[in-house]
């Protein structure tokens, strides 16, 4: 039971992470489209980037929370 909070802290937090990188993306979008298109394609790419550096952290939560479990069952055995 305690081994699923700790997977569903973790994947919550990274759900939040990925969330974030998204809106930023979004407003980095928004805020080149009247710069023009040259501006709206690097404002994607940083976007794109800080979306795939949200779901790399994500995974390193997860991964911890796994660490950390299998910490928790060894000591239980």
């Amino acid at each position: 039971q305690r081994q699923m909070c700790i997977r569903d802290r973790a994947a919550k937090a990274g759900e939040k992470l990925v969330e974030a990188a998204q809106a930023q993306r979004t407003k980095l979008i928004d805020g080149a489209k009247e710069k023009g298109a040259l501006a709206k394609l690097a404002a994607e790419k940083a976007g794109d980037k800080l979306v795939e550096e949200a779901r790399k952290q994500a995974d390193k939560l997860a991964a911890e929370a796994d660490k950390q479990i299998e910490k928790l069952t060894a000591k239980q055995e």
